[in-house]
């Protein structure tokens, strides 16, 4: 009674579970059964992680591992468990060498039972950390998968495995750039979730890991809604949960993308985001990494040179080098690029060789980026041209934007404006789909320093209803305003309303209207435009067509 007491508040009432479940496992209280021993050991590892107490999850497990016999799937089980919750500790005394451990038990696997496949998991996601080859991780990650979907046994709302060894696959394929993969996943969870009701912690994390991805994909606003909903939740059971900091974490890193840095720096300074952090978890992503992008968003340099630095030494104990996950080394040689550039630059030049080693599109570009901020000249210009390969060829899209910008300006500054107009001008595109409006404020201030247009040509005419086209295309003609009213059969007052707002977004006059949407200048040979052949809307390669 006591178990299925403490299965029914899991992760809604956490106090209570733990309470309830180290009772069903006391032998005072009556010997549970081998198979409900395992489960309930599980269930309580499951709501002590989740309180942030990972270290009591991960020695329960290995404790109640060691004592479980004639029953290796029941002890697989719970080896497993005691591996993630490792994983996710904001620090251990012997990472490479758990690592180590986890590698040689995944060699020894035999099968693709459930437990075999969350041991596959568990092992792409601490690849995953320590940046080794994606492709290995990828190798180990689709092997979990059947078809390209959850296993039977490892479901979300599986009582054997719980949400976490799922979660843990998903945010391998975050990390690795097979975003659109997590994204089902998450998906999944969210419905899963919701059929369920379960609407607490489980269905905040769901929240927060496709927010999560929603950021890596560029998508800025949906992100910000998701993370925003998995706060709500998150705040609804204990501000203290791990889920409320990574909430916290990947929402300010949103708002910076988005251009809303001192948001981003009242966020932190309402809910505590700074050292230590949380007191026992891992923050999703690399807490102090965070903090130290926030830092230099808000101008404090040297608070972010210290807080990276530590990050980077910590991270480094675990051996954990992955540049998307933890970015610290490419943020610190912008913080320090001022007062010691060498030592910048070889931070900079590290942070290239981890993400060249780690192999995913978007982390050699971004690592590639990084150190083109602290470069001048030609130099800047190569790196960020490499840059933009990479992330063209990744989904990471806000990272493309940031990069095809900075590459614009470089590009100004060398002297090469044509080329700089246009990279600008993708990367306005790009930032405006991704909802980065601080990014797209940045590009045209570039593009109107120099006298060139804060827009495309092309983008004057999206603006445009098609109403307004159809008087724009007339009066480009050299038609005049009682004309097109005629043509058109409306009264003239509204033909010169539409005119007036045609020559407002356009910004220009009759005379500058043709040049300033692109289009050739009227033909005046005598005859009426609107009478001459093909004239208005007839011809082929007229404006009508070309719209």
């Amino acid at each position: 009674m006591l178990y299925e007491l403490g299965c029914s508040a899991l992760l809604t009432d956490p106090v209570a579970t733990v309470n309830q479940l180290k009772l069903a496992l006391d032998p005072d209280e009556g010997p549970l059964r081998p198979s409900l021993r395992v489960d309930a050991t599980f269930r309580l590892s499951e709501v002590l992680a989740h309180s942030g107490e990972l270290r009591q999850a991960a020695v329960v497990c290995q404790d109640e591992a060691e004592r479980t016999v004639g029953d290796p799937a029941g002890r697989l089980r719970l080896e497993a468990a005691s591996f993630m919750w490792h994983a996710y500790r904001k620090s251990e005394e012997d990472g490479p060498a758990r690592s180590a451990r986890l590698g040689a038990l995944c060699e020894s696997l035999t099968g693709r039972e459930a437990a075999d496949r969350a041991v596959l998991a568990l092992r792409a996601w601490d690849l995953t950390l320590r940046g080794e080859p994606s492709a290995e991780v990828l190798r180990h990650a689709d092997d979990v998968l059947d078809n390209g979907r959850l296993p039977k046994g490892l479901g979300w709302t599986d009582n054997t495995w719980g949400f976490e060894l799922p979660a843990t696959l998903g945010l391998s394929y975050t990390y690795n750039d097979r975003i659109a993969q997590a994204e089902r996943l998450f998906s999944d969870a969210i419905v899963q979730f919701e059929v369920a009701g379960w609407s607490g912690a489980h269905r905040g994390f769901a929240y927060f890991l496709m927010g999560l991805a929603r950021f890596r994909r560029g998508l800025l606003a949906e992100a910000e809604d998701f993370l925003r909903r998995a706060l709500r939740l998150s705040e609804r059971i204990s501000s203290k949960l791990p889920l409320a900091w990574d909430a916290v974490g990947v929402l300010i890193d949103t708002l910076i993308a988005r251009g809303r840095s001192q948001e981003a720096w009242e966020l932190a300074l309402e809910f505590g985001f700074h050292p230590p952090y949380h007191v026992t978890a891992m923050v999703l992503p690399d807490a102090a990494s965070l903090y130290g992008k926030l830092l230099l968003a808000v101008g404090r340099p040297a608070g972010a040179a210290a807080a990276l630095t530590e990050a980077g030494a910590q991270l480094d104990v675990r051996g954990w080098h992955n540049t998307v996950w933890a970015p610290w080394a490419g943020h610190l040689a912008i913080a320090l690029a001022a007062d010691e550039p060498e030592r910048a630059r070889a931070y900079a030049r590290r942070s290239v060789v981890d993400a060249e080693r780690f192999g995913t599109a978007s982390a050699i570009g971004t690592a590639l980026r990084l150190h083109a901020q602290i470069e001048d000249g030609q130099q800047a210009v190569e790196l960020l041209e490499r840059a933009v390969t990479h992330l063209g060829q990744s989904p990471a899209g806000y990272e493309h934007a940031v990069a095809l910008v900075d590459l614009g300006a470089a590009l100004r500054r060398v002297g090469r404006l044509e080329d700089a107009q246009e990279h600008l001008y993708q990367g306005i595109e790009l930032a405006q789909h991704c909802a980065a409006d601080g990014l797209v404020d940045r590009a045209r201030r570039e593009l109107a320093n120099y006298g060139l247009r804060p827009n495309r040509l092309g983008d004057v005419r999206e603006t445009l209803s098609q109403p307004e086209w159809d008087v724009a295309e007339l009066a480009v003609r050299g038609i005049p305003p009682q004309r097109i009213a005629d043509h058109l059969a409306l009264p003239l007052n509204l033909v010169n309303r539409r005119l007036a707002a045609v020559y407002r977004k356009a910004g220009s006059g009759p005379d500058g209207l043709a040049a300033a949407l692109g289009l050739p200048p009227a033909q005046r040979d005598g005859s009426d435009p609107v009478d001459r052949p093909g004239g208005a809307h007839g011809d082929e390669g007229g404006f009508g067509a070309g719209r």
